[in-house]
């Protein structure tokens, strides 16, 4: 009961984890073939669990750097978002092009194979705990562990003990 208590305290420890398809444009800013079919699309879909304005802001950015494309933004709840891809998919639909949701989201997706690897050149610049060595997510920011536990219910010296054992 302490443990969970302690644990139910916890500050979330999500990796935040994206597939780095903004990054793929700088690949394709070299690739006139790849301009040429983005132009033709116009739009560019943008499905996260991210914060809203976070996400209209680096869209903006994005769209200042490729007036031909529009950015699209889809948000939702991480687990909602999932179920979307994953049906669509299994209905035959691909209608995202870029997402961005929590580590253990992004894990699913990868095991059905609906994200393609991409090693941006930026990830150089990244700690190698914010990305996979497989090319699949680059983190776009870190969210540390908080740990915190409630003192009427669980002893300190307790707490410790369990968090070493942990």
């Amino acid at each position: 009961m302490g443990f969970k208590q302690c644990v139910a305290a916890a500050g979330s420890c999500i990796a935040i984890g994206i597939l780095s398809t903004f990054a793929l444009q700088a690949y394709a800013a070299s690739d006139p073939v790849i301009v040429e079919a983005a132009k033709k699309e116009g739009e560019l879909a943008l499905w996260t669990a991210s914060d809203l304005q976070q996400v209209t802001k680096m869209g903006q950015q994005f769209e200042k750097k490729y007036p031909f494309l529009k950015v699209n933004v889809y948000r939702s709840g991480a687990a909602s978002l999932q179920s979307k891809i994953i049906t669509e998919s299994l209905a035959g639909k691909h209608t995202w092009d870029v997402t961005n949701f929590s580590f253990e989201t992004i894990l699913g997706l990868i095991e059905r194979k609906l994200v393609a690897k991409y090693k941006s050149p930026e990830r150089n610049m990244l700690y190698e705990d914010m990305m996979d060595s497989e090319g699949y997510w680059t983190a776009i920011y870190p969210q540390p562990t908080i740990l915190g536990y409630n003192t009427n219910h669980v002893k300190k010296m307790r707490c410790r003990e369990l968090i070493t054992t942990y």
